[in-house]
Order: structure tokens, then sequence, then C-alpha cells
């Protein structure tokens, strides 16, 4: 195929990033993956861990799948084929992740591998495009720009789930949610006698937060709310009451509280995530005639809220009435009380999660859309002769991989290349897949909240990509990431060290956003200098395969280390660690070694 240089090609090409980065940020990093370990699981902990394991067998299966399907591309001519293929793989599996609810673990994860793997065969495909596409003095500049549509397309679609599900009353597609704005959660440091140190959070942020979940806004900020408080360890744990609540600096004071019961209970919980869950009377005006409200003989209204269960297995319907009691809703209460039927209750508790499930619809949709550009205007290689049977085009492959791995060592430039990436690039996935995870359970952030910081990210990370894209064709690939690679891991020791206050987390993601996106087309870019003529499909098929041969290894640890000790914070540690070394093997890459060995 003749070398297509044109704006219409490159731009058709880099709007595949557009359509498919909302699945990568809305189901990988921040929504999906943060709503599996604290709805859908019983636990955040658990839930990390679980979702480590999906995490994993996607990178297994991609290592496997990626250079065996490169090279019948290459063979066979059907790169745009396959990238049809997988993209729409992709897509029904993100429209699948709508039906799993609150306790269907296992089909949740099911539809998550599913669709990832899709999402990253596609990216195998449409990555092999890019040496064909660009000149070559221009590789990483295209590469820039294709990563920069990608960040404007995660947050473009960010700002849709924020403003369609989540803030507003009646999200698109006449989806349900739950309304009550007054509960919120916050992490302490230290139980004392009569209340509770909150030190990893602003004193303002803190007050800032309660008076707006209470509908409070103008209050001082010693705040004194009475009546009916209430404090809840996590939906396994306990629930104190407490007559009234006051917050002076980070100390919650909460009168009647019996520090050694909360303590004890607490240690029982298998959440010991250090959330509370603070919850007042409703707002005024806030009930609204809907069946999501039941009244019972006390003469007070509840809000049906959410399933509960336990070892998979549905226990109660958690309820919330309007002095600020929770009570659990099981099959005995409803034959106490007749008018309760448990199995209405329960649909009622399970569709309180459609507004965020909604969201793998957008995120399916926007792909489905936006992808048309690549499939119309970005041409396969017709000049490929094609084999003349099905049985041949497998040996010719086949006979073409094994080719590969027994002439690599003839590239040594890029063989040291992809060693390093299996570092820094492990550590990046893990950081994507676990970012939504850590902001909730170390800071207590709510969907609205990781919303709002993955827009904060996808903008550093948009701004990151197109400036140092240029960067990348100014003082070359290798001097790029390992600028990156420095930066990423300073951001990373500030999220897992300085913990006491929200600020540096959000510092800490800022520069990762900077930094992710020229970390990853930098190496895309470099990898498209290093690639032998007539092996596109075939070489990038083994830039997939060294990205994931490995990337369960990052995923894995974290679960392993966070479930051991129950503390995300040091499963992340592990990301810090695997950019060291990525970086340190980086060094050893010699760029123009490299790009000469490619046309030996």
């Amino acid at each position: 195929m003749g070398v297509d240089k044109s704006r219409r090609t490159i731009f058709a090409w880099s709007m595949y990033d557009f359509a498919n980065q909302p699945y990568t940020t809305l189901i990988i990093t921040f929504i999906y993956s943060t709503f599996f370990a604290s709805v859908i699981s019983e636990n955040e902990i658990t839930g990390a861990a679980l979702w480590s394991r999906a995490i994993t067998i996607t990178a297994i299966s991609v290592a496997f799948l990626s250079p065996i399907m490169g090279a019948i591309a290459d063979r066979g001519g059907y790169r745009k084929l396959f990238l049809i293929f997988w993209t729409f793989i992709c897509i029904l599996g993100s429209c699948a992740l709508y039906y799993p609810v609150p306790g269907e673990i296992y089909k949740a994860l099911f539809w998550v591998v599913i669709s990832n793997i899709g999402f990253e065969m596609g990216g195998v495909f449409c990555n092999a495009y890019l040496p064909e596409i660009a000149p070559k003095n221009k590789i990483g500049r295209i590469s820039g720009y294709g990563w920069s549509l990608g960040y404007l397309g995660g947050l473009i679609s960010l700002a849709v789930a924020l403003f369609m599900f989540v803030q507003t009353p009646t999200p698109a597609f006449g989806v349900d949610k739950l309304q009550s704005p007054n509960r919120i959660s916050v992490k302490f440091n230290k139980i004392v006698e009569d209340g509770l140190y909150i030190e990893s959070a602003k004193k303002s942020e803190i007050f800032e937060k309660i008076r707006n979940a209470l509908g409070m806004s103008g209050q001082s900020e010693n705040l004194e709310i009475p009546s009916g408080m209430y404090l809840q360890i996590s939906k396994k744990g306990t629930t104190e009451k407490a007559q009234s609540i006051s917050l002076n600096n980070s100390f919650v004071k909460l009168s009647n509280f019996d520090s050694l019961k909360f303590i004890d209970s607490y240690k029982k919980s298998r959440n010991k995530d250090n959330t509370i869950y603070l919850v007042g009377p409703w707002n005024q005006n806030y009930k609204s005639e809907n069946q999501r409200f039941i009244e019972l003989d006390d003469g007070q209204y509840y809000e049906v809220r959410q399933p509960i269960y336990k070892e998979n297995k549905l226990t109660g319907i958690l309820a919330y009435g309007e002095g600020g009691n929770f009570i659990v809703i099981n099959e005995s209460m409803c034959d106490e009380y007749e008018k309760l039927d448990y199995k209405d209750i329960s649909e009622l508790a399970h569709g309180s999660t459609q507004n965020i499930r909604a969201i793998n619809l957008m995120v399916a949709i926007w792909f489905i859309i936006f992808s048309i550009p690549v499939f119309l205007f970005v041409g396969d290689n017709n000049s490929i002769q094609k084999p003349q049977s099905l049985k041949n085009l497998w040996k010719d492959s086949f006979r073409q991989i094994k080719s590969t791995f027994t002439n690599i060592r003839e590239y040594k430039i890029l063989v040291r290349f992809l060693i390093a990436r299996l570092f820094y690039n492990d550590a990046l996935i893990t950081i994507f897949a676990f970012g939504g995870i850590y902001a909730k359970g170390q800071f207590g952030f709510t969907f609205n909240d990781i919303l709002i910081f993955g827009i904060v990210l996808n903008v550093a990370a948009g701004l990151g990509s197109f400036f140092l894209g240029f960067l990348d064709d100014k003082i070359g690939g290798k001097k790029t990431i390992q600028l990156s690679n420095i930066g990423l891991i300073i951001a990373c020791i500030i999220a897992v060290t300085l913990t006491h206050d929200s600020f540096y987390f959000w510092l800490a993601g800022v520069l990762i956003g900077v930094f992710s996106g020229p970390n990853q087309t930098a190496s895309r870019s470099l990898m498209a200098k290093f690639i032998p003529e007539g092996k596109e499909n075939e070489f990038f098929g083994f830039f997939a395969f060294t990205g994931k041969a490995t990337a369960f290894t990052g995923p894995l640890l974290l679960g392993l280390v966070a479930e051991a000790f129950q503390d995300l914070r040091l499963g992340i540690s592990v990301v810090i660690v695997l950019f060291v070394i990525g970086f340190l093997l980086m060094n050893t890459v010699d760029e123009e070694a490299g790009f000469s060995q490619k046309y030996r």
C-alpha cells in the first residue's frame, strides 16, 4: 500500500483514540472499577483484590493473542477486519456491564475481562497503522495528536457522565438513581474516648462537605448538628447513634459515644478501611412521591437504599429514615409488616445503582459513533498476496512468529526497550486500574468527586500529551519517556506518603495526568521508529505482547498486598518499584543505534 499521509487519514486514525478513551477512563480507571469495589463487591479491599484478578486475566489473554493475530493480519491483510472485530467485542462487553447488580461479582468480572480484551486488541491493530500514515520525522507528533485527542474524548465523556448521570436528578436513558444528599463519608485516623480524629483531609474540606450534604451552608466552622446523627462503619460494620455531632479542627465529637464498643465493632468488621459515614435527617422538601419510599408502623418514611450481601448472598436491604436512622429490611421483617414485599423492595434496591451502571451504555454508544472515521478513511494494505487457503495462512503466520522469536535478538536495542517497557508500562496499567478505587478507599471520594478528579487529570493528560509530543520530536523518544518516568515516580511517592491531606493526592493526580500521556505516546512512537518495514502488525503485536506479558504483575501484587495488610496504600507502593526498575533499564537503550538497526 502506498503511504497515505493525508490529513483526513491522520485525523481519522487519531479519532480512534478519541473513541476508545472513555472506556478506559470511565470503566477501567475511575467509575466502574470504583463501583465494582465499593458496591458490587462486599467491600473495597476484597473488591480491589478481585478487580486485580480481572486485570491479570486480561493481560495474559492479550499477551497470548496479540502476536498471533498480528502475524495473521500481516500475512492475510486482515488488519482492518480485526480492528473492527475487537472494537465491537469491547462495545458489546461495555453494554453487558450495565446488567450486573450488587452481589453479582463474577458476572461483572466476566464482562470486564471480555470488554477489556476487546479494547486492548483493538489498540494493537490501530497502532499498527502509525508507521504507514505518519512521515518518519513526525511520528512522535502524530502519535501525540492521537493521544491528546484520546484525552479530550476522556475529558468530554467524564463531563457527560457527571452532568447526565451523577449530578442530575433525572439521569439519561430514563434510569433511576438515589436522591438523598445528606449522607457523607470521611476518613478517620484515630479513635478516642469521645470522638474521632480526621487528619487525612483539610478541616475546611470536611466542613464544606458536611454543610453541603446536610443543606446547612453558611454555618460556622464550629459546626453543631443536633438530633439523630448516625455513625456507620462501612456496609458490613456497625451503626452507632449520637444525639449530636460537632466538628472543631479535625476532631469529630459525638455525644454518648462508646469508644470501646466502637473499637470492638471496628475490629470485627471485615472492611477496615477507616471510612465513616455521617448521616443526618432528610433535607426539607427532600422526600418525593415515588415507590422507593416506604412507610413503617413507626410513622416514618424510609428510602430503600441498596442490597447488602455477605459472601455473595443477599442478607437484607439497607433503608434510610427521615430521622437519620438506618434499618436493614430482611425477610423476617417483611413477615412482620405485611405491607412490605421483600421481592419488590429488593428490586428497588438493585435498581438504585442504575445511573452508575448506565454510564457503561454511554461508553458503548460513544465508541460506536466515533470509531466510524477510522473504519471509513484508514485503508488497508491491498498489495499483500493473501494465502490460497486458511490452512496456509495459519502455517505462514506461525512460521512468521517463530522466525520473529528466532531473529528478535538481531534487534538488540528494540529488545532492551521492550524489556524496560515491561516494567514502567506495568506500573501505568496498575495506576489506571486502581486510581478510582484508591481515591475512594483512601480519601473517601464520592462518585461525584471521582468524576471531577478524572476531569482534572484528563485536562492535565491532554495538555501533557500534546505539548510533550513535540518534545518527543525535538529531544527523542527515550528522553521523553525518562522525563515522564521521573515525574510519575515523584507523583506516586506523593500519593502514597502524603495521605494526611487530600491536596497532595490532587497534586499527585495532576502530575500523573501530565506525564502518563507523554509516556505512552513516546513509547508508541519510539516503537514505530524501531520496527522493520513490512512487519508493522507483527511487531506492534509484540509491542502489545511485551506490554501485557507481565502486566498482570502490578495489579496482582497490588491486590495481594492490599488484601494481606488490609491497606490499599501499601498495595499502591508496588507501582513505585516498577517505575524505578523501568527507568533504570531504559537508561541502557541507545535510540540512535536502534533506529539505524531497523534498516540493516
